[in-house]
């Protein structure tokens, strides 16, 4: 008896779950049964054939879950955003997505399969203006204030002419819009200052009284960045966003012992958005016979913005759903995705068991990360694909005006590529023992010194500087091609993406102490009072699969998607 067996009995659950829905013509079927003399059975025996269903929440998918975090992040961000009174506040937001999720940190990591960092630049001088004209405080040596006009046309990233950013030849009394006749800049200058596309140069050199035009057709980035973004940046903002210490004062001549200089305040904190290829066709401007500069043909570099962001330093917020939303999707992320359920380390033996280390000899240990040559993270026809990491970077060092088209091109995106992108990214750690001993773990960790080496990207870095500069850029006539002395000029090259952006190479753990019985089975576990049982561990920071499109064009279509597993 059902009564007996369930001590709350719940009719309206009865009736839904024990009583099938009506099943239609049952009566009809009965009778038929009884005209032809087949007794009906009490028992129905139904076959169906089901299909189960799964019906996800949204944001169950990473693409849609990453959506969902950028707007809690813009949620997060734009009550304490802080931008140029003549930048629109959507121009910042878009700064500080780029950072993060634009592609910034996330889809960067999310593309390469291992975390990546973001090069930024920030406003470490005090004279990087958001529009042509801006203006800085500047405090005298007899601590007067004044105001004086930034008079470069663009922040110092995108200039070739200023070494110094620092300099006060930055700096000017005049307005920049209302002097040269209206013109913001002398056209030298311009010519001088500005990083192209490049410095086109239009017509024929020779003879000089042919009609000769230049033309900027975009930025690159041309100095190196101030600044590293770590992968660890993305799950606490505004702990690396608000990282400096605005406001500070510095001379002119970068000595301190030199007083004699005007001072002014470092934004350290304000991070720009860096979008080269927004600027085009920057300026043009033309050289009329017999060599004289004419007139500018277009200004429009007095049109555009360099938008930062800068998040207010004594913020009170208490909404931290994005904090706990990217802790959770990187911490899932790993759990669904990776075998195991953990990420890929190595480990070494305790530190009682480290050996005697000889003094004045070297010891090097070499952490590589590589993919297979035929391996190609991303899809992208004609290109290795680093343009969808970031924003290019200059390749080399060229002569005035030398830029030619085709500069923007891989490896130019090295800053924002992932280690492996362009070759085998090795971390060559070394240790040079002062004294014949046994070294804690801390103490090796203190006095190491890592290097980072990247050889088959510096042949890329070489044969494409080579290949870019072996026709003369006025006649098209083959010379030699040079490297552009990428090792010292290359802003590409010199902020390319350190290994330790992806792998934490100076991880420490410490092992159990495990104590047994007489018969060999465990009876405690505990842990270590001293560092005998330190233990050096190097693991990435984030992993994640990754799809091979070596094999497959730039395209949607059915055959396509499923090849890959979609």
């Amino acid at each position: 008896d059902i009564t007996t067996k369930s001590s709350s009995w719940n009719e309206e659950f009865f009736n839904s779950y024990v009583h099938t829905d009506n099943i239609n013509f049952i009566e009809k079927a009965d009778r038929r049964h009884d005209e032809l003399g087949v007794s009906t059975t009490e028992k129905v025996k139904l076959k169906v054939n089901a299909i189960k269903k799964l019906l996800p929440y949204e944001g169950f998918y990473p693409q849609d879950r990453t959506v969902q975090l950028a707007d809690l992040f813009v949620q997060k961000v734009t009550p304490d955003i802080l931008h140029n009174e003549k930048v629109y506040k959507e121009q910042a937001i878009q700064a500080a997505l780029q950072h993060f999720f634009a592609p910034g940190i996330l889809y960067n990591s999310i593309k390469a399969g291992v975390a990546c960092d973001w090069a930024t630049y920030t406003n470490e001088s005090g004279l990087e203006p958001s529009y042509v004209g801006d203006s800085v405080t500047i405090y005298g040596v007899s601590g007067a204030i004044s105001q004086k006009f930034i008079n470069s046309p663009a922040p110092y990233w995108y200039m070739t002419s200023f070494q110094d950013a620092y300099s006060e030849d930055r700096t000017s009394d005049s307005d920049p819009m209302t002097v040269y006749g209206g013109d913001p800049f002398m056209i030298d200058e311009i010519s001088d200052h500005m990083t192209g596309q490049g410095s086109r140069i239009i017509g024929n050199l020779n003879p000089p009284s042919v009609f000769n035009g230049f033309r900027i057709r975009g930025l690159v980035l041309d100095k190196s960045p101030n600044k590293r973004l770590p992968f660890e940046s993305i799950l606490d903002p505004f702990k690396y966003l608000n990282d400096a210490s605005d406001g500070e004062r510095h001379s002119f001549s970068q000595d301190p012992a030199v007083t004699t200089f005007p001072k002014v305040e470092k934004k350290s904190n304000q991070h720009f958005l860096t979008y080269p290829s927004y600027y085009t066709d920057f300026a043009n401007w033309s050289m009329s016979p017999p060599n004289q500069w004419g007139g500018v043909e277009l200004n429009n570099y007095y049109n555009y913005c360099y938008p930062y962001f800068e998040i207010k330093e004594d913020s009170s917020q208490k909404d931290f759903r994005y904090e706990m939303g990217i802790n959770n999707f990187i911490a899932e992320a790993t759990k669904f995705f990776i075998k195991e359920e953990r990420l890929s380390s190595f480990a070494s033996g305790p530190e009682k068991d480290f050996q005697v280390m000889k003094q004045g000899v070297t010891y090097y240990m070499d952490i590589v990360m590589e993919k297979d040559s035929s391996f190609k993270p991303v899809n992208s026809p004609g290109s290795l694909g680093g343009r969808y990491f970031g924003p290019p970077s200059s390749l080399g060092e060229y002569p005035t005006h030398y830029e030619l088209d085709g500069v923007i091109r891989d490896p130019a995106y090295a800053p924002y590529t992932p280690p492996y992108f362009y070759g085998s990214s090795v971390a060559r750690v070394s240790f040079t023992p002062a004294q014949t001993r046994k070294y804690t773990l801390q103490e090796i960790f203190t006095l190491s010194d890592t290097e980072f080496l990247n050889k088959e990207a510096a042949n890329l870095f070489r044969s494409t500087n080579i290949e870019l500069t072996s026709k003369n850029p006025g006649n098209g006539v083959a010379q030699d091609g040079t490297d552009g002395n990428f090792e010292q000029h290359s802003s590409a090259w010199i902020s390319r993406m350190p290994l330790d952006a992806s792998l934490e190479l100076f991880g420490k753990t410490s092992v159990s102490r495990q104590e047994y019985d007489s018969t060999g089975n465990p009876s405690s576990i505990s842990s270590s009072n001293d560092t005998e049982l330190d233990t050096w561990v190097i693991y990435t920071k984030f992993e994640c699969p990754l799809f091979d499109f070596s094999s497959n064009d730039n395209s949607s279509d059915e055959g396509t998607l499923s090849s890959i597993g979609m």
